[in-house]
């Protein structure tokens, strides 16, 4: 009896999963039709501009571009040095290695930043400049893991609005000054730091 009531179920069952089967394989594979927010670099207003240390009214900084100065018609548009002219540049600090400024800015157009191979994109695809010396960095902003930003990872519920890589680092002195770190928190059950040995019986702590 047993054994005939075991056919019986899947004489009943297998038709069903023969129908239904393909059905479900044709759900799950249909593709999810899912709304992918944008996602948006910032770029910070100084792009492209020298700080001239003034500020407006509403206490923002006052640049000046770079193409008001070093103007392409002209046959030495690019400074060879970063003293002349020594009264305006004398604010820039140039520590990013050996480069120097036909390193990275297109000599014949001041709007422009130039590649390795020569070729010259504007300002705002500074991250793609950054990105060829600088590519383990570079991978992991494009992986979300460097950079930061705000909104979301997941393109499916939100916006993300990411940094630059000048809006953290300067261009051209891009590492991390050495500063000095803050005081540790006082802790009343730790003893408290101090250059004088703590005697036998003095823990610090607060009574």
């Amino acid at each position: 009896m047993r054994r005939r009531g075991v056919r019986f179920s899947l004489l009943v069952i297998l038709p069903i999963i023969g129908i239904a089967g393909p059905v479900f394989a044709q759900v799950a594979a249909a593709p999810v039709d899912r709304k992918l927010h944008p996602t948006e670099v910032r770029n910070p207003p100084s792009l492209g501009t020298l700080d001239t240390g003034l500020r407006d009214p509403s206490g923002a900084s006052i640049g000046v571009a770079c193409a008001t100065c070093h103007d392409p018609s002209h046959p030495d548009a690019l400074a060879r040095s970063r003293d002349v002219p020594e009264d305006f540049h004398a604010g820039i600090e140039l520590h990013h290695g050996t480069l120097g400024c036909a390193s990275c800015h297109a000599p014949d157009d001041r709007t422009r930043l130039r590649l390795a191979d020569g070729e010259t994109i504007p300002m705002r695809d500074v991250l793609q400049l950054c990105g060829q010396c600088h590519g383990p960095k570079y991978r992991d902003y494009k992986r979300g893991s460097h950079g930061g930003g705000r909104g979301y990872w997941d393109s499916t519920r939100g916006p993300w609005i990411r940094n630059n890589c000048v809006s953290c680092h300067r261009a051209h002195a891009p590492a991390y000054p050495v500063v000095m770190p803050a005081a540790p928190p006082n802790d009343r059950f730790l003893p408290i730091a101090s250059d004088e040995p703590i005697s036998e019986g003095k823990t610090g702590q607060h009574d």
